[in-house]
């Protein structure tokens, strides 16, 4: 289930980029939470806490409908903010993470592919020449934006052939989570 809604179309040069289509940018999206236990792979996630990631949602929300939903423990709600603009350009927004999110937690960068695909937890570490764990926080993802900036180039430098590379992107990631 793709919950953004990209587009490509030819820049100036002719090659086609992905781009966002006009849409609302933050998202917010209902999904189950993605814990340590339930995973297969469970060394691999080692020292994470949890893993916060776009795990098939259920429910693409309003603000309002995110900030009032009452969630159960094994739920959380995410909002998303896309680094794509309409023009397929990637917006230098270097102090979003200091953006308060009322009733959200920020949990760090994303970098995924238009399908929400992380490239950080979902692809068995594979791309060590970018980032290796040791710069991911205890949710799986990159705490600081100028280095999540740096490891998605170094994606794009290191990895750029692969079919894959031409469709990662850039997400910032708050969420909410029920209140024990």
């Amino acid at each position: 289930m793709s919950v953004w809604k990209f587009v490509y179309f030819p820049n100036k040069a002719g090659k086609y980029v992905i781009t966002l289509e006009t849409r609302n940018n933050p998202q917010y999206f209902l999904c189950r939470r993605c814990f340590l236990r339930e995973l297969e792979r469970l060394g691999e996630f080692e020292p994470f806490e949890e893993v916060v990631t776009l795990t098939e949602p259920t429910e693409i929300m309003t603000y309002e409908q995110a900030r009032n939903y009452p969630l159960t423990e094994e739920q959380q709600i995410l909002c998303e903010y896309c680094f794509l603009d309409e023009n397929g350009s990637a917006p230098d927004v270097p102090y979003i993470a200091e953006r308060v999110v009322e009733g959200f937690a920020f949990c760090g960068f994303e970098i995924a592919d238009e399908w929400e695909i992380s490239a950080l937890t979902n692809c068995g570490f594979d791309y060590d020449k970018a980032f290796t764990k040791a710069d991911l926080n205890k949710w799986g993802l990159i705490e600081d934006y100028q280095k999540a900036r740096t490891v998605l180039s170094r994606m794009f430098k290191e990895y750029g052939d692969d079919p894959d590379a031409n469709d990662w992107m850039l997400f910032a990631v708050w969420r909410r989570i029920c209140e024990m």
